[in-house]
């Protein structure tokens, strides 16, 4: 058993064994984190004073109500544009993504789209928001068409990502030229008692005073 587990007896498993042993490990430990939000949900309901939690909690209701999977919320916690974008998927579609399970998604290069195979991991945010839609991948084909009709352009690898410095008592960003993400700007403005509202269906971004996540 994982909870008898110490270095040494490790030591003497085979391969197989530990790959094993980390299996079991994870999902005992993603069975734990599942109850724990749906306590962590209630509790919310009821307004008891919390301790600090993993970041992971942020996803609480999510993850007790069905939403998100607890096993690839472990793996995926720390990338919110990427929770955004599997939510809502059936459980072991969003394991196999979290995983690194390659789909098909379009492309533009030289001009021209065409399909190339890419995990989450290798997609941009704009790439995931077109690949998956209502809890579904998109047929690539189908991604391709969107891409015609936007003309979106794929930033350069390497090409310069903007610095955000905040000052919240004069209540500036002063942002550096270059790219800069939605999250990366609402990590920004949550210091200052903002937080940014995203409508995708509208293609609308607004800016709430006083709303803290």
């Amino acid at each position: 058993m994982t909870n008898d587990l110490t270095l040494e007896s490790a030591r003497n498993l085979t391969d197989i064994q530990l790959l094993a042993a980390i299996a079991s490990a994870l999902s005992e430990a993603a069975d734990g984190l599942f109850c724990a939000c749906v306590a962590v949900s209630v509790a919310k309901e009821r307004g008891i004073e919390l301790p600090i939690l993993p970041d992971v909690f942020r996803y609480a209701l999510e993850i007790a109500d069905g939403r998100l999977s607890a096993r690839a919320a472990m793996t995926l916690s720390r990338y919110p544009f990427v929770i955004r974008a599997v939510m809502n998927m059936d459980h072991a579609m969003q394991e196999r993504l979290a995983d690194g399970e390659k789909i098909k998604i379009a492309v533009r290069v030289n001009g021209r789209i065409q399909s190339a195979e890419r995990s989450i991991w290798e997609m941009s945010q704009m790439q995931m928001r077109v690949a998956f839609t209502d809890g579904k991948i998109t047929p690539w084909e189908q991604q391709g068409e969107w891409l015609h009709k936007s003309g979106h352009v794929e930033p350069v690898k390497g090409s310069k990502r903007a610095k955000i410095k905040t000052n919240p008592i004069a209540q500036e960003l002063v942002v550096t030229s270059g790219r800069i993400s939605i999250d990366d700007l609402r990590s920004a403005l949550l210091p200052m008692g903002l937080q940014i509202i995203e409508v995708y269906k509208g293609k609308k971004i607004t800016v709430a005073k006083g709303a803290m996540a």
